[in-house]
């Protein structure tokens, strides 16, 4: 089906499909396990008192996190693909420098750009507990001069 999809578009670049079959199959995913999640939100955690997210906000929350998903997909599987095909036999050792780099990088993006997508973080406000978590943090030898 991505490959009809991308000739229909004028492509046939063996990159270009396999990007589109993974957004195909995000789709067909996010489509089959809608009514689950809808159920499990909606129903169950309401029953207990632990959903406080509208409709309005689930499905926003939900596009993000698909189109947030589908361009860290894109951008290391792209070169992962390229470079299985230039590697020969030793691509593996090329696919594993590729993405243990890549991983690296994504833990240094994504408390910066990713996170702030879906939460807003701020200060712990001044309180009796303050003292307390910078005497916990000392002793546990956790050094962030933020947190202190």
């Amino acid at each position: 089906f991505s490959g009809k999809s991308i000739e229909y578009l004028g492509y046939s670049d063996e990159l270009i499909q396999s990007n589109m079959f993974l957004l195909q199959t995000t789709i067909l995913s996010f489509v089959v396990h809608l009514p689950w999640s809808l159920y499990s939100t909606f129903v169950i955690e309401e029953r207990h008192g632990f959903n406080k997210m509208t409709m309005g906000f689930y499905f926003k929350d939900t596009l993000k996190k698909m189109a947030v998903s589908q361009v860290i997909t894109t951008i290391m599987v792209t070169p992962l693909i390229w470079l299985i095909k230039w590697g020969g036999d030793y691509f593996f050792i090329y696919a594993w420098g590729f993405t243990f780099a890549f991983t690296m990088a994504i833990f240094f993006v994504y408390m910066d750009f990713i996170a702030p997508l879906f939460d807003k973080y701020t200060p712990v406000p001044a309180s009796h507990f303050v003292p307390q978590l910078r005497i916990s943090l000392k002793v546990s030898t956790f050094l962030s001069p933020s947190c202190l």
